[in-house]
């Protein structure tokens, strides 16, 4: 698609925060994203983004997207890419609720397609894995039944 000048981003600018955009998606498609949260340790602002979340998208997104800034580019991340299906749903609402008019409607209407293309894959991911812990969880509940170590444990694990 061709964009529009805007007073506060060019054309080529536009151009490039869809770009991260769809670099972003991509990551967020694939296991690499589970594995970068994971070998996250936490901080004061929760996780720290990926370098693949750019501080142009990430501001794009606050700046004429309507998100909140949640402080800085972490806090942002932290919200709705920590690994929720929740948060990651709110990201995925907030996208599809973008408006496709105005200075921005251009690049928006981009990011919202292009995000539909991946929604069915993202949730499906999320209910598959979702799924698979919960089945596990019953699992462990049931052994526990019958056995005190493995009670002891996951309380021990529960209650502290």
């Amino acid at each position: 698609m061709r964009y529009n000048d805007t007073k506060y981003m060019s054309a080529k600018e536009k151009a490039n925060v869809f770009e991260d955009f769809k670099r972003f998606v991509r990551f967020l498609t694939d296991n690499e994203w589970t594995i970068y949260n994971k070998r996250q340790t936490g901080s004061d602002y929760g996780l720290k983004a990926p370098k693949v979340f750019t501080k142009k998208l990430y501001e794009h997104l606050h700046l004429h997207c309507g998100f909140i800034a949640h402080y800085h580019i972490n806090g942002f991340y932290s919200t709705y890419f920590d690994g929720s299906k929740n948060n990651l749903n709110k990201f995925i609402q907030k996208i599809d609720s973008l408006c496709n008019f105005g200075d921005y409607g251009d690049i928006n209407f981009d990011i919202k397609e292009y995000l539909n293309k991946f929604k069915e894959y993202i949730n499906n991911h999320f209910l598959n894995e979702n799924d698979k812990n919960w089945n596990r969880l019953l699992e462990i509940l049931e052994m526990a039944k019958d056995d005190d170590t493995v009670r002891d444990r996951l309380l021990t694990l529960i209650f502290g």
